[in-house]
């Protein structure tokens, strides 16, 4: 299986790119429909907030787990 799909990739780039490419939107539209479900609902500045802060925070922590 992993062999057809590295064949993929090597002989259709644009198209694993543009298949990726989908993959990404379809995930982040999801998320974001979610948080905006989820997280605090009835305001949404104080959810663009807290996704800010998560968001950042998680960057931080990610950048913080690389370097050490």
């Amino acid at each position: 299986m992993w062999r057809k799909f590295n064949e993929l990739k090597r002989h259709h780039k644009i198209g694993f790119g543009l298949l990726l490419a989908v993959a990404v939107v379809s995930f982040w539209r999801g998320v974001w429909g979610l948080s905006d479900m989820f997280l605090f609902p009835a305001s949404p500045v104080v959810s663009y907030v807290a996704s800010i802060v998560i968001g950042a925070a998680t960057i931080l922590w990610a950048h913080y787990i690389m370097e050490g």
